[in-house]
């Protein structure tokens, strides 16, 4: 029996370790890696068949994490589970069920479903399919004790008590902890940058032998217990509630302060991902960090400060003139920043011989919305680059795709 956590600031000192999982892992057993995304899946598959030691006997199996109930139907043969799909017909019927109802608390959502006497359906289909997301997240997140004090006052708690209660439909805050896993207690499970994990998935998966979480942290230190500005504003509020004396209250909030603050206000699901990690005392823990000396780059400096718990005091202005390792660049327009980044690659491909295009990576919040750009700037005549643009809509990717749903779309519209 073994579970682990490994913990490093590089990605490839990860993969590194999960191959070597891979390698040492008990012969008939199975090897099940969670990531976050299908771009980390497609990154680890190229690793792992790219490296001679490792064949592709090793049964090595990819999910996304948020497919991991899905996983659990088919390998645990759950028959109550309902899909995405399936859970808003559900909550399509049970609509209609109680528009002739005399129950008062669903009064709210029948006189939204009539429009001019008449029922409206796709108010209805609107109303299903938002309620199956909420529904798909509560089942997760919630717990029968907040339900029960929601339904006192709100009608889709009460739908949703009938669905997964009184119909029984599988409600994993409920039955996770009910399921039999004998048939998965010598599998390997493996979870790879994993930034939000749900604790009832952590508290299921920690029943079984054989659990390893590969982490990326910019800090050696336990880092998770930092307030935010908002977590210290909030802690201020609290006690001048409390009539706390202001000079106690100015020297919690200089101790508060005393951090590292880009640390203490990034990645919040990741800080409780973490911390619940920590509470788990049977998980053994490897750290593998990286660092480095020598003449380094502004961005190199704040990276060490982070990796460290510091907070180095650093003239940004006259660092960010010299040292363009970290630029911000304000624009009026989405096509303008792709302009400045077009121009930025092509400055430092050519200062950089030792640089490849391969080796750039552009991150954006929702690159969908950059995509047209991309297609206009970067296959310019002079300068053409060549690029590849990962995990975009199949709307953005295929005209095809795009006439179809706009065609359906206009089911929605407000003329018809």
């Amino acid at each position: 029996m073994m579970k682990a956590t490994y913990s490093s600031n590089s990605v490839e000192n990860l993969v590194e370790k999960l191959k070597e999982r891979a390698l040492f892992s008990n012969l008939g057993s199975k090897f099940f890696i969670f990531g976050p995304n299908k771009l980390v899946k497609n990154y680890l598959m190229k690793n792992f068949s790219e490296d001679e030691k490792i064949n592709g006997s090793f049964g090595v199996k990819y999910y996304n994490l948020s497919n991991f109930l899905i996983f659990l139907e088919e390998i645990l043969k759950i028959k109550n589970m309902l899909s995405f799909f399936e859970l808003s017909l559900v909550i399509n019927d049970k609509i209609l069920s109680k528009i002739n109802t005399d129950d008062a608390s669903y009064l709210e959502i029948i006189k939204y479903v009539h429009k001019n006497g008449n029922i409206s359906q796709k108010r209805i289909l609107n109303v299903a399919n938002e309620l199956s997301d909420n529904f798909v997240k509560y089942s997760i997140y919630g717990n029968e004790i907040d339900l029960i004090q929601k339904m006192k006052t709100d009608w889709r708690a009460k739908l949703f008590y009938e669905i997964f209660y009184e119909n029984n439909y599988f409600l994993p805050f409920r039955d996770l902890k009910k399921l039999d896993i004998s048939s998965l207690k010598t599998y390997d499970f493996h979870f790879f940058l994993i930034s939000n994990f749900p604790k009832i998935f952590l508290d299921f998966i920690n029943q079984f032998s054989h659990v390893f979480h590969y982490i990326t942290s910019p800090c050696m230190y336990y880092w998770m217990d930092l307030a935010s500005d908002f977590e210290r504003l909030k802690i201020q509020k609290i006690w001048k509630k409390k009539k706390v004396s202001a000079d106690k209250i100015n020297e919690l909030d200089n101790y508060l302060k005393d951090r590292n603050s880009f640390l203490a206000n990034m990645e919040k699901p990741k800080k409780e991902y973490l911390k619940l990690i920590n509470e788990f005392d049977e998980y053994e823990t490897f750290d593998y960090f990286e660092d480095k000396d020598g003449n380094l780059s502004f961005l190199e400096i704040f990276k060490k400060d982070i990796l460290y718990l510091e907070n180095t005091n650093l003239n940004i202005k006259s660092l960010e003139k010299k040292d363009p390792s970290f630029q911000v660049d304000i624009t009026t327009s989405k096509f303008r920043e792709v302009e400045i980044l077009y121009e930025n690659i092509l400055i430092l491909l050519d200062s950089d011989k030792n640089i490849k295009l391969s080796d750039i990576r552009v991150i954006a919040s929702n690159v969908d919305e950059y995509t047209p750009f991309f297609h206009m700037i970067f296959n310019k005549s002079q300068n053409p680059l060549d690029y590849k643009i990962s995990y975009i809509s199949l709307a953005n990717d295929s005209n095809l795709i795009s006439c179809i749903i706009k065609i359906f779309s206009l089911v929605n519209s407000k003329w018809v």
